[in-house]
């Protein structure tokens, strides 16, 4: 009897480890997410490999857009967009819109299409991510802990991480997508936050056009900066400062954030593997 109910408890065993393997994926679902992988490999590698004539291409639209009038601003939104989209580093794009269209409209534009590129890549990546990523992260509790916190306190977290000027935004969106945060905290936390560290790159693009411009005039560079107005005299260190204390704050957010997910992630073990030991002594000890 002892026998037979150890051979049960092991085939009971072997079942729960079987059941808690995520399913594998068809050949199907592997060669479309292969596909999507190459093209957008593929996609980077010739946009690296001509980055210079797209950049002088970028420039030259740019030139065009300055004189659209009423159009230019709602042009700029879609180049932005499609950019970002395609993870092209946007910074050059963000302070050539200070210098065209002045900081105040600059930085609602940079936001806008931050804002629109942000949720278009979050809803590509969800949709054909998620569900893998979620079984992948049954593999590892202490990812899937993280996760969890992330989604609890995704406003905040994500507000912060948008401040940080040390990510790439373009490629995190992607990221983004994959964890558990909700749409509506994600795009109000990245227009949001994308509002402040604008300021710094706006400012500095319509600075160094102020200067250009005055240099052009007068020749002097001294006299150039004399000309700048006070927006852009105090945004700039202003944006530089907030960046800088955001940085400080992503790092203390997410070490707190990584030390609380890691203890729920043991006492969620501790749980499981006590509920486990209940389970299996309950058999034998009724024969």
């Amino acid at each position: 009897a002892d026998s037979d109910s150890a051979a049960a408890a092991a085939a009971a065993a072997a079942a729960d480890n079987e059941s808690s393997q995520p399913p594998e994926m068809s050949n199907i679902t592997k060669f479309m997410y292969s596909l999507v992988v190459m093209s957008l490999a593929s996609m980077a590698f010739v946009l690296f490999q001509n980055r210079q004539l797209i950049t002088h291409n970028i420039l030259h639209l740019l030139k065009q857009i300055e004189g659209m009038g009423m159009w230019g601003p709602l042009v700029y939104v879609c180049l932005y967009t499609i950019l970002e989209l395609l993870c092209v580093p946007c910074i050059p794009l963000t302070m050539t819109a200070g210098a065209i269209f002045g900081v105040p409209l600059a930085v609602a534009l940079v936001a806008i299409g931050s804002t629109i590129a942000g949720v278009l890549a979050y809803t590509i990546s969800k949709n054909l991510f998620r569900d893998s990523f979620s079984k992948l992260l049954s593999r590892f509790p202490s990812w899937e802990a993280i996760d969890r916190a992330i989604g609890r306190d995704g406003f905040k977290v994500l507000f912060l991480l948008r401040l940080s000027p040390l990510i790439p935004q373009a490629t995190a969106n992607y990221l983004y997508g994959l964890s558990s945060i909700k749409l509506v905290p994600y795009a109000t936390a990245t227009f949001l936050g994308f509002l402040l560290p604008s300021f710094a790159y706006v400012a500095l693009g319509r600075a160094s056009r102020t200067i250009l411009d005055g240099m052009t005039t007068s020749g002097n560079l001294k006299e150039a900066a004399a000309t700048m107005g006070s927006i852009e005299a105090w945004t700039m260190p202003l944006g530089l400062a907030i960046t800088f204390v955001a940085t400080a704050l992503v790092v203390q957010v997410s070490q707190q954030a990584l030390d609380k997910a890691m203890l729920e992630s043991r006492e969620s073990y501790d749980e499981d593997d006590k509920s486990s030991n209940e389970g299996r002594s309950d058999p034998i000890g009724g024969t």
